[in-house]
């Protein structure tokens, strides 16, 4: 479960922000906090704080410097003025909401602190072996990809990438509307991947099998495959038949 507090001088924000938080099945409320001299008092530890920038009562950023290490791991600001963007992310919140929001973009940045959590928790626990046993000559699946971005490095559920194109030196991540261009080589994702349902279907493409919606023939041996993204990608008659042994 992450721990959730809020801490938002506007009584209609921080009610909405309670109703959203609520909406979460694995979010908890901690705290909601009018002024954020109550919350530095009453804070305790928590995974997650929505915070506000601009109140009565002080500073966002104050509170947040004030925090003991620890005490707070993930921060989204929530805010109705467009300069505190940059701010925010230099003081390391992993997202920014710009009054008003939508539900969809409240969501989408509650989904980016899951990711990051679940990152942070399998790099502490580091690999899990029996005792004696070789290191695993398998690679190890991401639990997220790393895409550069403002504010540093966000990251991205592979489940949210419908497929993976070469592109030079770098591939490109098409995740929705949204094409994510990182350094990287084909061949990497690919071993990566594998163990998510991806599936290399060209030399220069992989595909997210749970992302396929339709199969076509076009001619010479060669497939199109529809994604539920609206894209085409073609299935070379090289990979046809590893992608035959992946479908019923």
């Amino acid at each position: 479960m992450i721990r959730v507090a809020i801490v938002d001088d506007e009584p209609l924000a921080r009610r909405r922000l309670e109703r959203l938080v609520a909406r979460e099945p694995d979010l908890v409320l901690q705290g909601s906090f009018e002024h954020p001299l109550d919350a530095r008092v009453s804070l305790g530890e928590v995974e997650l704080l929505l915070l506000d920038i601009e109140m009565p009562g002080g500073n966002g950023f104050d509170l947040l410097q004030a925090l003991r290490p620890g005490q707070c791991r993930q921060v989204i600001v929530v805010t109705a003025h467009a300069a505190h963007a940059l701010p925010a992310f230099g003081h390391r919140a992993i997202d920014f909401l710009l009054k008003p929001y939508d539900d969809a973009a409240f969501a989408a940045a509650v989904a980016r602190v899951r990711l990051q959590l679940r990152a942070e928790d399998a790099l502490a626990q580091g690999p899990a072996s029996a005792p004696g046993a070789p290191a695993a000559a398998a690679p190890a699946t991401p639990v997220a990809l790393r895409v550069p971005g403002a504010g540093g490095t966000w990251l991205l559920d592979p489940a949210q990438v419908s497929c993976v194109r070469a592109d030079g030196r770098e591939v490109l991540l098409h995740a929705g509307q949204d094409v994510h261009r990182v350094t990287g080589r084909l061949a990497e994702f690919e071993r990566r991947l594998a163990a998510l349902g991806f599936v290399r279907v060209h030399r220069a493409a992989l595909v997210n099998l749970a992302r396929v919606r339709r199969l076509q023939p076009c001619g010479h041996g060669d497939r199109l495959l529809e994604l539920d993204d609206g894209q085409c990608v073609r299935v070379s008659w090289r990979f046809a038949a590893a992608l035959d042994q992946r479908l019923l």
